[in-house]
Order: C-alpha cells, then sequence, then structure tokens
C-alpha cells in the first residue's frame, strides 16, 4: 500500500503480479463499509441496515480514547502487557528507514509509528510494574 495515495501500490503489485482488482477498494477508518445485513442482524440481535464502518488496529483505536492524535503531536503511548507498543501519532507519512518503527494510516485520517516490543521485554516490564505496585518500597 502507498501511505501517502492510501491507494494499493501499483509498482508493488505489478512487482509481485497480483492484479488490483482481486483487493478491496481502500476507504479510510471512519468510512462506513456497508450495512448490517438482516440475516446477521437477527442472529446478534442488532437493527438490520447498521452501517459497518472500517475500523482501525487496537492500538490506533485506544490512541484516539487517549487523545492520542494527528492533532496532537505532542502525545504518545506505551502499552505493556503480554506484548508492548510504543505509539507516536505524525502529520505526514515520513518511515523509518532503519526499519525499528513501522508507519501506518491512523484512523484519524493521519499517520503513526508503531514500534512493537520482544514479548519477553514486555511481559517483565509489565510484571515490573505489577510488583512495584504491590510493592512500592521494594527497589
Amino acid at each position: 500500500m502507498n501511505l501517502a495515495s492510501r491507494q494499493w501500490d501499483k509498482d508493488i503489485l505489478n512487482a509481485l503480479n497480483i492484479s488490483p482488482n482481486v483487493l478491496p477498494n481502500v476507504i479510510e477508518s471512519t468510512a462506513i463499509a456497508g450495512r448490517l445485513r438482516s440475516e446477521i442482524a437477527a442472529c446478534v440481535g442488532l437493527p438490520g441496515g447498521l452501517p459497518v464502518v472500517a475500523g482501525g488496529g487496537d492500538n490506533a483505536a485506544a490512541a484516539v480514547g487517549l487523545g492520542i492524535t494527528s492533532n496532537h503531536l505532542n502525545r504518545g503511548s506505551l502499552s505493556i502487557g503480554t506484548s508492548g507498543a510504543i505509539f507516536v501519532p505524525c502529520d505526514c507519512p515520513i518511515p523509518d528507514l532503519e526499519g525499528r518503527v513501522h508507519l501506518f494510516c491512523h484512523v484519524d485520517g493521519g499517520y503513526h509509528l508503531l514500534g512493537v516490543l520482544w514479548r519477553q521485554v514486555a511481559l517483565c516490564a509489565g510484571i515490573e510494574i505489577r510488583l512495584h505496585r504491590m510493592f512500592p518500597t521494594l527497589s
């Protein structure tokens, strides 16, 4: 995908001999992708015809809830649990050429960088934080 144009990258598709016709249309995260079909709505107890939006990834959606958006470039997040993620919004699509973090389209229409910590590192950090909360006098 070409993040600057927010479309499938034709050069890459051609190099891989992939037709763009086999890929879905690229739409923004807030765009309505369709409507909930009545037979599915009946199974899940929702009204038919509800709009279904494209949505976003877990870290990007959480970031919006935390106010970490392309309009607030001075904020970021570090999520530590069974994995760990460093999330930073940015206002233009400039990738990290050393590959340390990944560039994505943000759900708010801007862009974000996301770096993932090794599972073992994140898990140990999560345990360390939990232990510190449980036993604040331990050093």
